[in-house]
């Protein structure tokens, strides 16, 4: 009985493995003086017919302090069918001292767009020095 159990438990695993394997990323792609470059990936699940990403940009000032956000004009959700979604986002006037990343949400849904999962990832820091 036990032996048939684990032979059960290896199928759902195995099943349950394209599903979980979707991958999402949040890198810092560029990092200059005043400017910010970062990009969000995420991989398509087998159980989701749609997948949505939303960027949210935050900064500090010292590395003690809480991470805020800022006001960067990204609120809308990124919509794609696709079997990878890859979206860049730049800004500019960046001001220092301080410090900015952003945290990207990733989410994916079925066809009656209900959540089928969702993650959050966070890009490296971007450190702008003072002017």
């Amino acid at each position: 009985m036990r032996r048939g159990a684990l032979a059960l438990l290896a199928l759902l695993l195995l099943l349950l493995a394209p599903a979980a394997s979707a991958r999402t990323r949040a890198l810092l792609t560029t990092c200059e003086p005043g400017v910010a470059e970062f990009t969000g990936r995420m991989d398509a699940r087998a159980d989701a017919v749609r997948m949505r990403m939303r960027f949210t940009l935050q900064s500090r000032a010292d590395e003690d302090e809480a991470w805020e956000k800022v006001a960067a004009g990204w609120g809308e959700w990124i919509d794609s069918e696709a079997e990878r979604l890859v979206w860049t986002k730049r800004v500019e006037g960046l001001e220092g001292p301080a410090e900015f990343r952003v945290k990207v949400r990733f989410r994916w849904l079925d066809a009656d767009e209900e959540l089928v999962a969702h993650r959050r990832r966070f890009s490296s820091a971007c450190e702008q020095a003072s002017p």
